[in-house]
């Protein structure tokens, strides 16, 4: 994967970059980029399968994505199963499913205080203390 400096390149060398035109100041609709067929084949029907993997982040990041339609929707899910393997190829780890992958602190806090707010707004009293950790605990 060294002959790629990021996932945007391999998605762009698989054929899986949206074009680009402009006209005028406005973006025109224009086809994704020539790349290589197979392995835009291999990573749309990829993409295809994980969507109907019911209960999957594919399967929930599909249904977001259908608004676009089956066809564009399908690619769209291939550049970012193309961006997975990419990653998973260079760093030489496993396979996470990004839904089980925590979010950031700064992410998890903001969400916090978001869903804090919210009950505060149906009228209780919220009180939220962080729990031990069973892991640092142990050691």
């Amino acid at each position: 994967m060294s002959v790629f400096p990021s996932a945007k390149h391999l998605a762009s060398w698989g054929g899986l970059s949206p074009g680009s035109e402009e006209s005028a100041g406005k973006a025109k609709q224009v086809p994704t980029r020539k790349g290589n067929k197979y392995l835009r084949t291999i990573l749309v029907q990829a993409a295809m399968s994980a969507k109907k993997t019911n209960g999957s982040f594919w399967h929930d990041k599909g249904r977001r994505l259908a608004r676009l339609g089956p066809k564009k929707a399908a690619v769209a899910l291939a550049r970012s199963l193309a961006s997975v393997v990419f990653h998973i190829l260079r760093d030489r780890c496993d396979y996470r499913d990004p839904a089980t992958i925590p979010p950031p602190p700064a992410v998890a806090r903001a969400r916090l205080v978001a869903l804090a707010d919210q009950i505060r707004r149906l009228g209780f009293d919220v009180t939220i203390t962080p729990r031990p950790d069973p892991v640092a605990s142990v050691s």
